[in-house]
């Protein structure tokens, strides 16, 4: 499909969300059955959402973009998009791209510091052009084992044990 998706939470400069709209034009410039659901609310209520404006009415995908605000049940935003992206450049473990490959959704993250210790390689892109090949690609693993990545790496029991482990009980 044509629909890709962003989880932010806080739209912030480490979440990179200006970078995932970048990526989003270039393919929406290429292909215009693109569209774009971004997850995330302005950390900045001032200058951020005048600029985040003026940047989707300039680029011509002020109409395309759909925001979603807190939502009680991710399914619903899960259910609308094809592939993920994650475009943070200072992450943890974020459970946006876990919770979409336990649903079989294809994932594209940013190579920051440490991701490549929790996501797989296949997934990280470390320029713009980069991400959008992998997306372009299609050549996705299947949904199965993308869960079971999640499954075999994330699995409630192995965190649970992990962390016996580290506090020593």
């Amino acid at each position: 499909g044509f629909h890709f998706g962003m989880v932010l939470g806080d739209m912030w400069n480490y979440k990179n969300h200006m970078g995932g709209l970048d990526i989003f034009t270039t393919l929406y410039r290429q292909d215009n059955r693109w569209r774009f659901h971004i997850r995330g609310q302005h950390e900045n209520q001032t200058y951020d959402p005048v600029n985040l404006q003026y940047y989707l009415q300039s680029r011509g995908i002020d109409g395309v973009v759909i925001f979603y605000d807190q939502l009680e049940d991710m399914n619903f935003f899960y259910e609308n998009i094809d592939i993920l992206l994650h475009p943070g450049q200072k992450e943890a473990f974020c459970y946006a791209v876990g919770e979409a490959m336990a649903k079989g959704i294809p994932v594209v993250v940013n190579d920051f510091y440490g991701s490549e210790d929790i996501w797989p390689s296949y997934s990280l892109y470390q320029i713009h052009e980069e991400a959008i090949v992998n997306i372009l690609s299609k050549d996705w693993p299947a949904n199965i084992y993308l869960r079971q990545y999640i499954q075999d790496n994330y699995s409630l029991e192995r965190q649970l044990k992990e962390t016996d482990e580290y506090l020593g009980l």
